[in-house]
């Protein structure tokens, strides 16, 4: 697979939101939308599971309860949290608080593209490596392009980027690279001012996709992978950074990348037909991925940046990180251009892309 998750982040639920604004010992809620939603009580902590909440259903009736009397087993300072599947409403009144209205909206959805784009990737910092071949170059991997990469001169490797301050991120991309032919292991982690922090589980990489990670959303100023087992690789392509997520999921009518391969070869034949040899001139990687029924104001807010980015530079798209691994480093010929789509106030985008190829 060459998308990889930090632990959890694909296992549902991901996006518990808290009721309550202080310790409550009790407390009135209703479920005002039309969606359930999953209850929960903890002494604090945000609950990584739906085991042993309460499913209150769309539009039920307002409650009025203790926490003692809805989860006897939790003691101490207590927080309502609650998670939902689909956008909905609680209402929730508390002391020593007012009441309000929180929306349950859940922000992520790993069947929806991620797309990470030079709009949207962190630049403009320092590189450091643990070491490099003298053939090769240290801060090739901040370049785009994919014929210039960085080799480590010995494995344990690591190549940091530091951006100089604080910045949002939550993936890392990395092309052009022969981890997979190299039997490596991958982790990517973040400087916490202290130390190294992991931020998936040190991953075998198996093949030379393009592999994506991503992770829960972190602000933070230092970044790197660190490489080890197997034999030294090349790499190409990093890039830390903050993704793009498309707003409706796609399935039908996509041909997954990997599926893709376009080969254009060049046969000799004799002259009374025998087949004396093949070679390959060039295989690439085309497909397309085409979203209908977003809303104007989302593709004006989100579209745009990535329109001006495919003008220039490659990018990375994850069709459906959830369910397939395939991701592809890739350039638009042609800029896609949104249209209308007949529906009020909707559009449709289609994405035709060459995608780097491996084998």
């Amino acid at each position: 697979m060459a998308v990889i998750f930090e632990s959890g982040l694909n296992e549902p639920p991901a996006d518990w939101v808290e009721l309550t604004e202080a310790d409550i010992s009790s407390a009135t809620f209703q479920n005002t939308g039309d969606q359930p939603f999953y209850l929960q009580a903890t002494t604090g902590d945000k609950p990584t599971t739906v085991d042993g909440s309460i499913e209150y259903p769309a539009a039920a009736k307002e409650t009025n309860v203790t926490i003692a009397s809805l989860f006897p087993g939790v003691s101490g300072a207590d927080r309502l949290w609650a998670y939902a599947n689909k956008q909905t409403t609680v209402m929730v009144s508390h002391a020593p608080t007012t009441n309000r209205t929180v929306t349950l909206s859940p922000s992520q959805s790993y069947t929806k593209a991620r797309i990470a784009h030079s709009g949207n990737w962190l630049t403009g910092g320092a590189v450091t490596a643990s070491g490099t071949d003298a053939d090769y170059f240290e801060d090739a991997p901040t370049n785009s392009l994919t014929y210039e990469k960085w080799k480590p001169d010995a494995l344990a490797a690591t190549w940091e980027y530091d951006h100089g301050s604080d910045a949002d991120c939550d993936y890392c991309a990395i092309a052009a690279h022969t981890m997979g032919t190299n039997g490596n292991t991958l982790e990517v982690q973040y400087y916490d001012g202290a130390s190294w922090v992991d931020l998936i589980p040190a991953s075998a990489i198996t093949t030379d996709a393009p592999v994506l990670v991503l992770f829960t959303e972190q602000t933070r100023q230092r970044w790197r992978i660190s490489i080890s087992g197997g034999t030294v690789p090349t790499i190409g392509v990093i890039r830390f950074g903050k993704a793009l997520q498309m707003q409706r999921a796609i399935y039908g009518g996509h041909t997954p990348v990997d599926m893709a391969r376009q080969t254009k070869s060049r046969a000799n034949i004799s002259v009374t037909g025998e087949f004396l040899g093949r070679s390959k001139v060039r295989t690439e990687l085309a497909s397309s991925y085409a979203w209908q029924y977003l809303t104007a104001d989302w593709v004006r807010t989100n579209w745009k940046p990535f329109q001006t980015a495919m003008e220039d530079e490659p990018f990375f798209v994850a069709w459906r990180p959830s369910d397939f691994g395939e991701v592809s480093y890739c350039q638009a010929d042609q800029v896609a251009v949104p249209t209308n789509s007949g529906g009020a106030d909707l559009m449709s985008v289609d994405l035709q892309v060459r995608a780097l190829a491996y084998d």
